[in-house]
């Protein structure tokens, strides 16, 4: 295991000339969207805090379906906002009892059109390959992965109009990636824990086919003629076009075996990172990363963080 403060691997910018205009006036969107929710109360067995089955309107209508879970008979100091790894769910409650032990309240949710309850309502165009991350490709303004990081902001939203002053923001794979693309693109967080985070320098993952953007590898082997305008869409939401945005801490790791997420993905992403800052490298691990090793760290850290706030 090697602790690192900062890297040199920057790697190329791929930003277009619009992109800070593009993401200002999504910010925008979400910010001035009314914020529709839905509380159902839930009762699970053994589950000591209380539980809510949550619903928060996406941009386009979409319902993106979660849990909320909040110490009883208040709720607890600060929020912990996450959701879940490539194709699968939310999970029960108890899968948050960790959190939950430290002190933390928990909004979790489902990604759409994954393998939880949160479907799609925009139009969608073109050929699905392989999985959704060739859903609607050639259009930014409707490419799929503009929808998960909207969504992600408005979870943040939903935690600021729950009271909650401290938000933190974790995620493993996929939600790594979507919680640093939220903490750059919305702020209004006081931490940023990222585990072996995808969506960082996306046009060399896509030409090497790794993980879920191997989908987009097939899509332009079927499609040369096409490429141009695909690394122009996934310019936007490439992670190390926005790192420079982000203001809260990062607590971050890669598993330098990992074949999913390569590590040398996410280093230009880290690099352009000007907050304070950790990554953590596991150089035997792969996607797994840390693993249970890693969740301890984070738990100490959030502990002793929440203790900080008071």
């Amino acid at each position: 295991m090697m602790i690192i403060e900062a890297m040199s691997l920057v790697g190329e910018q791929t930003k277009s000339d619009d992109f800070d205009d593009f993401w200002n006036r999504q910010i925008q969107l979400v910010q001035g969207k009314e914020l529709n929710t839905h509380f159902q109360p839930t009762t699970f067995s053994g589950q000591k805090e209380k539980v809510f089955k949550v619903s928060v309107e996406g941009l386009d209508g979409t319902p993106v379906i979660g849990w909320y879970i909040h110490h009883s008979p208040k709720p607890g100091k600060g929020c912990l906002i996450t959701t879940h790894g490539f194709k699968s769910s939310r999970k029960s409650p108890s899968h948050y009892a960790h959190w939950t032990s430290i002190g933390y309240d928990v909004i979790a949710f489902d990604v759409r059109l994954q393998s939880g309850e949160t479907g799609f309502n925009s139009p969608i165009s073109g050929p699905l390959i392989g999985n959704v991350c060739t859903l609607n490709l050639l259009d930014e303004e409707s490419y799929y992965l503009k929808h998960l990081y909207t969504d992600t902001m408005m979870m943040i939203r939903l935690g600021k109009s729950l009271g909650y002053s401290t938000i933190v923001l974790e995620g493993t794979s996929q939600a790594g990636g979507l919680m640093l693309a939220a903490g750059a693109l919305l702020g209004q967080v006081n931490y940023i824990l990222a585990n072996v985070p995808s969506f960082s320098d996306m046009e060399n993952r896509v030409r090497k086919g790794t993980g879920s953007l191997k989908s987009i590898q097939t899509y332009l082997s079927i499609h040369p003629d096409r490429e141009k305008e695909v690394m122009r869409v996934l310019s936007y939401f490439d992670l190390k076009n926005m790192a420079d945005r982000i203001h809260a801490p990062v607590y971050c790791s890669v598993g330098l075996l990992d074949q999913t997420c390569p590590a040398e993905n996410f280093y230009p992403a880290y690099s352009r990172i000007t907050s304070p800052k950790q990554l953590v490298c596991y150089p035997y691990n792969g996607h797994e990363g840390g693993s249970d090793l890693h969740k301890e760290k984070e738990l100490a850290l959030l502990a002793a963080f929440i203790e900080q706030i008071g």
